[in-house]
């Protein structure tokens, strides 16, 4: 699924946590999960994660669209036009009993996303 995507400014709750997303805002209500994906800028495709749902491990009730780009150090200034592709689901989104669990989680599924990509 293809839709057009804006960032926008997040919590940097990911970027606490070792892991940078960019946060979107989309011209669709994407179903909820984590999916691997890419994000177009300036005509440039970067492959990631996105995370599509609730932080409830944070106890945020509000739903969100964030990527994590692999090999990507840049920041992406908010208003910044851009194409959100999401490409296969990994899992549903969950909510964890730590931080550390929810990190331990991350890195598994960015792993799982990388080996698809090979």
């Amino acid at each position: 699924m293809k839709s057009e995507a804006i960032s926008i400014k997040g919590q940097q709750l990911a970027r606490k946590l070792g892991f940078p997303t960019i946060n979107l805002k989309t011209d669709t209500d994407p179903e909820e999960g984590v999916f691997q994906g890419q994000l177009i800028i300036n005509k440039r495709t970067y492959d990631g994660a996105i995370f599509i749902g609730k932080s409830t491990t944070f106890n945020i009730d509000q739903k969100k669209v964030e990527i994590h780009l692999f090999d990507f150090d840049q920041e992406v200034p908010e208003d910044t036009k851009c194409t959100l592709v999401i490409k296969k689901k990994i899992r549903e989104p969950q909510k964890f009993n730590s931080v550390n669990e929810l990190k331990k989680q991350i890195a598994k599924d960015l792993q799982t996303i990388k080996k698809m990509l090979k």
